[in-house]
């Protein structure tokens, strides 16, 4: 019994945000927080569009953040709470739980992304008010309504922040022949924004501004391409008018949800809450102004859009330890 306890003590828990780009580690305790690429090899990816699709390389992104958990010198076998979008399927959400158990977890819990953003965000756990938040990611756009800690409605579109910077990249090389790496789409993508394109008086995209772009598309096995002192100029109207339909379809998955959900939009009027916004999206130019045009709600962004859900996962920790979630998941390993 007092190995047992001994163990308890010392046995770190951890949250985890597997991302599509980036996984987020935080600790229980302290401020330790660990990120790195989701995919060790670009060419074998280990999620697309929010979920698994390799499970060996979604353990393998996560394994040298758990490592670091052992205490003096000792390997850590950490129980992991960890975040899946809302629309994860049966399978999909085993992949995670498969992935975490490979990469060294000695039990496994989920809990829904946007839950876990919009309590990093801080918002009270015990509020009976509707809190609507946008979870704008890599690969996946994940909208919820959270009451009282809990889902609510989700609505979620696969599609995000990668669809956004493959337009770009589409975009420059009709323009000018030119490919770029997917660091430098995503410059474009910041420097242009997704605000609707400007269009001339024959509904053409105007071409009066431009947008410097880098030549050197990445291999791969993440060599670079074309030397990256050349530059060429690409009209903004045109990349504008690339990102447009993705923006429309980002958009439109919290569009979606308050049509599925009568009487929230009331609600969140009369409480005088704001939507909030989260993940790599809620940093580019022009979705703040998108989404409250499109909704009729005032929105706002999260104190940290990119850490939010792991932030998020690491508060419910001690209530998943005082209450044992973890001896309550069936299949513990």
């Amino acid at each position: 019994m007092l190995f047992k306890s001994f163990t308890r003590l010392w046995q770190p828990d951890c949250a985890i945000d597997l991302g599509t780009a980036t996984t987020r580690v935080a600790l229980a305790r302290g401020g330790y927080r660990f990120a790195e690429p989701s995919s060790r090899a670009p060419a074998v990816p280990a999620l697309e569009h929010g979920v698994v699709v390799n499970v060996d390389a979604a353990a393998e992104a996560m394994r040298p953040a758990l490592r670091r958990l052992g205490h003096l010198g000792v390997a850590a076998h950490p129980r992991v709470l960890a975040c899946a979008p809302t629309d994860a399927s049966a399978e999909e959400r085993e992949a995670v739980v498969e992935a975490c158990y490979r990469a060294g977890a000695a039990a496994v819990v989920l809990m829904p992304e946007p839950v876990a953003a919009a309590l990093g965000d801080g918002i009270d756990y015990a509020s009976p008010v509707a809190t609507l938040l946008m979870d704008i990611g890599e690969g996946v756009t994940d909208c919820a309504v959270i009451r009282r800690g809990a889902l609510g409605t989700a609505f979620a579109s696969r599609i995000a922040c990668a669809d956004l910077r493959a337009a770009a990249r589409d975009a420059v090389l009709a323009a000018s022949g030119v490919e770029i790496s997917d660091a430098e789409a995503a410059r474009v993508v910041a420097e242009v924004g997704v605000q609707p394109p400007s269009l001339d008086d024959f509904g053409l995209p105007l071409l009066l501004r431009s947008v410097r772009v880098t030549p050197g598309a990445v291999a791969a096995d993440g060599a670079a391409g074309a030397s990256p002192d050349a530059q060429t100029w690409v009209p903004a109207g045109l990349i504008e008018q690339a990102l447009e339909p993705v923006a429309i379809r980002i958009v439109g998955t919290v569009r979606s949800l308050l049509v599925a959900t009568p009487g929230l939009r009331r609600e969140l009027r009369e409480s005088g809450a704001s939507i909030l916004l989260s993940g790599g999206g809620a940093l580019i130019p022009g979705f703040v102004a998108r989404v409250k045009q499109a909704t009729g709600l005032p929105v706002r962004v999260v104190r940290q859009p990119l850490d939010a859900v792991v932030e998020g996962a690491k508060r419910v920790l001690p209530h998943a330890a005082a209450h044992d979630l973890w001896g309550q998941v069936s299949g513990k390993r």
